[in-house]
């Protein structure tokens, strides 16, 4: 009996190897080498992920809050977009006497206003552009881009260029850069730093003695705090 059970034993030592063998080349069955289907599955999410990631960033707004702009650097042609937390943006624009509201939906950039015309937002900059993506030229002088500097209305707005008139005279005042200077039918003046001007509201300013406003085009008028008028508004505000 002794002799038999040790006839079987070798056999059944083969039988559990056999078994354990097994089980470890399934496993090794199972493992895909580098660089095999599982890679190849990889690129593509990889790809969309990164797509996805492209197509948030157009629709996700890059500030929240008030921002001010202007493209033709003159008075009663400035324009606004408001951002609120939830994304609803309203751009409008601010005449003399009155606003309007140009563009009021969800945030996107570009930002497609009523009227077609597509502004898009990079950094600090906003800019008319085409459906090709392209900027448009001739806001502010024939070859400039349009293109405005976003503000905050609780920060200092930055003066515009530009050449400011008071209206009825042959003075002048020229902005370029951080500096102005007079200018009459004598002459140019010397330049001088331009904090000493302040600013009263998009193209409007004050030297402390007299308000200066970049002029509607070809219209005569004088310039007031409130912004330039023509002859006859300005006749009418003195009558009222």
């Amino acid at each position: 009996m002794l002799k038999r059970r040790l006839q079987l034993w070798p056999t059944r030592v083969s039988a559990i190897a056999l078994v354990g063998l097994s089980g470890f080349m399934t496993g090794c069955a199972n493992v895909t080498p580098p660089g095999t289907l599982a890679d190849a599955n990889y690129a593509p999410t990889t790809a969309l992920n990164e797509s996805s990631s492209s197509s948030d960033s157009a629709k996700e707004p890059p500030f929240f809050g008030d921002r001010y702009f202007n493209f033709y650097s003159g008075n009663g042609t400035g324009q606004s977009i408001t951002i609120e937390l939830d994304g609803a943006t309203t751009v409008e624009q601010h005449g003399t006497e009155s606003s309007s509201v140009l563009y009021r939906g969800q945030f996107s950039n570009p930002l497609i206003l009523e009227d077609g015309e597509r502004l898009r937002i990079e950094g600090n900059t906003i800019s008319k552009i085409s459906e090709d993506g392209d900027v448009i030229s001739g806001c502010n002088g024939e070859d400039e881009p349009c293109e405005s500097e976003l503000y905050e209305a609780t920060a200092s707005p930055p003066i515009l260029d530009g050449l400011y008139v008071m209206g009825g005279t042959d003075q002048g005042l020229e902005v370029f850069g951080d500096q102005y200077r007079y200018y009459d039918e004598m002459g140019e003046k010397e330049w001088n730093p331009l904090v000493e001007l302040t600013y009263i509201q998009q193209g409007v300013i004050s030297d402390g003695e007299n308000y200066w406003c970049l002029p509607r085009p070809d219209e005569a008028g004088v310039c007031t705090e409130n912004g330039w008028r023509s002859v006859e508004e300005s006749l009418s505000e003195q009558g009222n």
